[in-house]
């Protein structure tokens, strides 16, 4: 497989939203700045991104791969990708698969911003997530 990741393009939010909506994730305050891509051959095949909330928590969020991709690490280069980007920043994460993300240094936190914990709540609430976690790395 030939993927890369890197920045996304102004052009690229279509495929996003795209992708975003097929796999069920956070969609809210969208902007292609906040997004990293993974591409195989041309096609979108893995996002993610970084929301910066007013209080300046990073949130890693909206990470998701296609079903077909899955299983191959993609995610984890991700992750590991936009660590090294924010190299010195505390990347908070909220998820119901805290596991996945322990696997790549993330640990669960009982203290986190306001902020977070409203999309904790949203994650409860509206989202539908089993059991939600705060993590940071």
């Amino acid at each position: 497989m030939s993927n890369t990741i890197q920045a996304a393009h102004h052009t690229e939010l279509p495929d996003i939203l795209e992708l975003l909506e097929s796999l069920n994730l956070d969609m809210e305050d969208v902007h292609f700045s906040q997004f990293v891509v993974s591409r195989d051959k041309g096609e979108l095949i893995a996002v993610a991104r970084v929301y910066v909330h007013e209080d300046g928590t990073h949130e890693l969020c909206s990470l998701g791969v296609l079903p077909d991709y899955r299983m191959r690490g993609i995610g984890t280069e991700i992750l590991h990708f936009l660590q090294e980007k924010f190299h010195g920043t505390t990347l908070w994460a909220v998820s119901d698969i805290p596991q996945y993300f322990e696997r790549c240094g993330f640990k669960p936190s009982s203290a986190f911003s306001a902020a977070l914990a409203e999309k904790l709540k949203i994650c409860k609430e509206e989202l539908d997530c089993q059991n939600p976690v705060v993590l940071s790395a």
